[in-house]
């Protein structure tokens, strides 16, 4: 069961809002690589070089590193995972499109349409075009748009990797072994 803190849904959801779509899409993925480098860094030994990993050049410094090495280790479920990746490719392509983009975009929007964490909004979504005042409501909040769902997305998904971080045990360091072999020749 994941432990919603809903005070953290609140405070990624704010962020995003009132941003361009382009500054949503770089925002959003920013908070959620900002707490996968949390994850990683509580599951490594403290006092250790760390930092390097995730500066410049290192190899956990992208958020594509980052969620290949939680998925690898089984830190994060692999639909989750094939959500980050989809969060980055989001926003890769406002980050490096000169264009004039929206998630309304039929790129985005579709990308969008594909994020397993909104499965059951989309089932939801359906069940309530059929109901013209559940529809209305629904109009009125924007939770048909592709903003609104990109926006959903990114809190669910902070929710979900800040459950992971606080269920996570700190690394702790492995005594040394060297000193006690034997020479047994």
């Amino acid at each position: 069961m994941i432990d919603i803190n809903l005070s953290k849904l609140e405070a990624a959801e704010n962020e995003l809002k009132g941003e361009s779509d382009r500054a949503a899409a770089i925002v959003g993925a920013s908070i959620i690589e900002s707490q996968l480098e949390d994850l990683l860094t509580k599951a490594m030994i403290p006092d250790t070089q760390t930092t390097s990993l995730f500066d410049g050049h290192g190899p956990l410094s992208t958020l594509s590193a980052k969620t290949s090495i939680i998925e690898s280790v089984g830190f994060l479920p692999k639909d989750v995972c094939t959500d980050l990746h989809l969060l980055r490719k989001i926003r890769n392509e406002f980050a490096h499109q000169h264009e004039n983009l929206s998630f309304e975009s039929p790129k985005i929007s579709a990308w969008i349409s594909t994020f397993g964490c909104l499965r059951s909004v989309r089932d939801q979504l359906q069940e309530y075009k059929t109901n013209p005042e559940n529809w209305a409501v629904v109009q009125e909040k924007g939770w048909n748009k592709p903003r609104r769902q990109f926006e959903t997305a990114v809190s669910w998904l902070s929710i979900y990797v800040a459950s992971r971080l606080k269920s996570l045990t700190s690394a702790k360091r492995l005594p040394d072994e060297y000193g006690q072999w034997k020479n047994e020749t």
